[in-house]
């Protein structure tokens, strides 16, 4: 048995295990029903290469967990009172259970990226592992502290549900004040939820220092580990992404046509 006698494997209870594994089995379900679904709805899923239509699927995953950790992690960061003012050492059941989620999404994800050779492929794999692992490190007995910031950082997926719209909306070339309606909410929410948000986690971090200087070192590790791979992601791509399409649209559609005149 892996599992000692109060039901742990690595800190970690059973119960929490089984939700880990149902999370992961859940993404190849989706995946598996989005394929067969894909076929017969949209024609043009049938036209597209091996590699985007393993994004295609993954997308469908990606925006019910997004949209079901974001919409938890909000919840509790603006009622939890007890979360909010001991982000160090309480525990919260809902942020344990979401963490639990998220790691079997991640471990799931990253064998399809795998699979597929999804691109950017490194960075996505490192940011996968780094979070998986760390809210493992979260859940079990030996770490267990630091939950409010998991919890929050988890806010960031807000814009994800907006990104994977404007990527099928891209991919079955819509042309329409929708489209140009989710760009921008997109665009706003990645801001809001993923770059303004960065100084109050430090502030967090500042007013509660010394807590944080005292807590196991595998909890201490995978947080930093992760607030500072995230905020340097999600700067880079915002620059790179939504912001630099938005400011240069004009000269990229140019670059487009020029391209297809050569193809031609």
């Amino acid at each position: 048995m892996i599992f000692d006698e109060n039901q742990k494997f690595l800190g970690i209870y059973k119960s929490e295990w089984i939700i880990v594994f149902i999370s992961f089995i859940s993404y190849n379900i989706i995946c598996l029903v989005s394929h067969i679904f894909s076929k017969i709805r949209f024609p043009k899923y049938n036209e597209l290469s091996r590699p985007i239509r393993g994004e295609w699927l993954t997308r469908v995953p990606s925006t019910l967990h997004a949209g079901l950790a974001a919409t938890i992690a909000i919840y509790l960061v603006a009622t939890n009172n007890e979360l909010s003012e001991s982000p160090v050492k309480h525990r919260a059941f809902e942020s344990i259970t979401v963490f639990c989620i998220s790691a079997g999404y991640f471990w799931a994800d990253a064998i399809f990226i795998i699979f597929f050779k999804l691109e950017p492929i490194v960075p996505i794999l490192c940011h996968h592992a780094f979070a998986s692992f760390g809210f493992l490190t979260a859940v079990s007995e030996h770490g267990g502290e630091g939950i409010w910031f998991g919890t929050c950082l988890l806010i960031t997926e807000v814009s994800t549900v907006f990104n994977n719209w404007e990527w099928y909306l891209q991919k079955l070339e819509v042309k329409s004040n929708l489209k140009t309606f989710v760009e921008i909410i997109y665009t706003v929410s990645w801001l809001i939820f993923r770059i303004l948000i960065n100084p109050y986690l430090l502030y967090k971090v500042w007013i509660h220092w010394e807590l944080l200087l005292d807590i196991n070192v595998y909890c201490g590790f995978f947080l930093g580990l992760n607030m500072m791979f995230l905020m340097l992601l999600n700067n880079y791509y915002f620059i790179t992404g939504p912001f630099y399409g938005y400011i240069f649209r004009s000269s990229i559609k140019e670059e487009e046509i020029e391209k297809k005149k050569k193809g031609h």
